[in-house]
C-alpha cells in the first residue's frame, strides 16, 4: 500500500522596507543608488522621504554562509514543525 505524502505549503511574508531610524520607521522609502561592500559586490541604498536619512538594504544575516532566502525558508520550515524528511522532499 502506497501512502500519499501531503506537502505543506509555506508562504513567506516579505516585509516592506522601513526606515531604520527608530523614531521614524516610515514606509516612504525610495532606492538611492548602490554601494560597494567587502563581502558582496553591490548593496542597495535607500533614502527615507520622511526623515531624509539613508541606509543600506543589508538584512540581519550578514556574515552567514547561506543567502538570506535559504535561511528564511529553513527557519519557516522549522517553525511549521516539519520533519527533516518532509524538508528534504
Amino acid at each position: 500500500m502506497v501512502e500519499e505524502q501531503t506537502q505543506k505549503k509555506i508562504k513567506i511574508k516579505w516585509q516592506k522596507i522601513r526606515c531604520r531610524d527608530l523614531r521614524c520607521r516610515s514606509e516612504k522609502v525610495v532606492r538611492n543608488g548602490k554601494r560597494k561592500c567587502k563581502r558582496k559586490n553591490l548593496v542597495q541604498r535607500y533614502l527615507c522621504k520622511s526623515c531624509g536619512k539613508t541606509f543600506s538594504g543589508i538584512g540581519g544575516f550578514v556574515g552567514w554562509h547561506f543567502d538570506a532566502d535559504v535561511i528564511i525558508r529553513s527557519l519557516s520550515m522549522a517553525a511549521a514543525k516539519l520533519s527533516p524528511n518532509e524538508v528534504r522532499g
